[in-house]
Order: structure tokens, then sequence, then C-alpha cells
């Protein structure tokens, strides 16, 4: 869950509108903390799914993260696969993967 705001605080010109403006704010941020966090929406991740056609080879998989990632985790998987970090560095486009298995697919979260 996003936190949205239809309204700039410049734009409140009294007390009851300031009021009204802050109480809007901080039911977001309640509904957000209180179970809605989202690794997507709420932090600097994605969720990408990889493919590995053979093991042992380093594949690149965009992430859009615009930065070079810290790190990745491995939340789903077909067979008995692991996947670990490729031999190219990975660059603010690229995050650069190998799996042990050929044939496999999965998804990490890239952070």
């Amino acid at each position: 869950m996003k936190i949205t705001n239809f309204q700039s605080i410049q734009n409140v010109t009294d007390l009851p509108s300031l009021v009204r403006y802050t109480n809007m704010d901080l039911n977001q941020i309640l509904a957000v903390i209180n179970g809605n966090i989202d690794l997507v929406d709420n932090c600097s991740t994605y969720v990408i799914p990889v493919s590995f056609a053979k093991a042992d080879f380093t594949y690149a998989f965009t992430h859009n993260l615009g930065r070079i990632p810290q790190g990745y985790i491995q939340i789903s998987k077909s067979g008995n696969m692991a996947i670990f970090d490729g031999t190219t560095p990975n660059s603010t486009q690229q995050i650069f993967l190998q799996s042990s298995m050929a044939g496999s697919s999965g998804k990490v979260l890239v952070f």
C-alpha cells in the first residue's frame, strides 16, 4: 500500500482544514504501518522472475532499482535449485545471477 496525498499542505488556510488534512495523512500512515507495508511499494525493492537454461552460467536480469543492488532473496524456485551470485558485477540496471540447476526458474526480491 502506498501513502498518497491528494492535497498540498500549502493550500491549508485555516485551523479546521489543517486538522482535517493532518488527520487524513495520519490515517494513511497508520494504515500502511499496521500490517500493510509492501516491499515493492514502500521499500526500494523489486521482485523479478528469473530463469536459467544452463547451470553455473551467469545470466543478466533487469531490476529497475536505478542503483547497484545491495543483495537479493530467493522467494520461489522450481525443483531443487539454488540461486547464487554471477561472475559479472551487478550494475544500476541489471543483477547477474547463476543457478545450480539447468532449466530452472523462480523469483528473487532484489534490494
